[in-house]
């Protein structure tokens, strides 16, 4: 079974989104937060705005820690590196995106949200739609089943590529 934090590794017919890189527009999500945590957070402001994690995982590598929040409508990850949130994974009803994008949104829902400058690939069976802020180093990935956002990942692209 594949967690969030092997996201790129689990699946043979896995893309690489950082093959869609040069070839899809940059959009603006600097916006993009989880009640006021966003990309950039220090791990003591998750847990002052969001209380005590229902679970830490410790992972070695890339060396993190992820504090994992579950409301009873899904969960809400943040991967912790040297004290900063660098990346957030939402399954959550209870959240939505900067631009009203959430958990049950379909396809459609993000074209109009986002737009038409995204790319598309597979990842451990589900398709995956993203958009990258190129400027801030932003990455946003709707991972989708049946055309509808099960989940969604926020990601510090230069931690990625570190």
């Amino acid at each position: 079974m594949c967690s969030v934090y092997q996201l790129g590794g689990c699946d043979t017919a896995t893309n690489d989104k950082m093959e869609f890189f040069d070839k899809t527009k940059s959009i603006d999500l600097g916006q993009e937060n989880i009640q006021t945590i966003s990309l950039g957070s220090k791990k003591g402001d998750v847990i002052r705005t969001l209380g005590k994690p229902d679970s830490i995982e410790k992972v070695e590598d890339p060396k993190s820690e992820h504090l994992i929040y579950d409301d009873g409508k899904g969960t809400v990850e943040f991967q912790i590196n040297k004290d900063i949130v660098t990346r957030i994974y939402n399954t959550s009803e209870s959240y939505q995106t900067a631009k009203a994008v959430s958990v049950h949104s379909t396809l459609q829902e993000i074209s109009l949200a986002y737009g038409t400058s995204y790319y598309e690939r597979l990842d451990t069976g589900s398709k995956v739609i993203g958009y990258f802020d190129k400027k801030n180093g932003i990455n946003i990935e709707f991972i989708t089943h049946n055309q509808v956002v099960k989940g969604v990942l926020i990601t510090n692209m230069v931690e990625e590529i570190e």
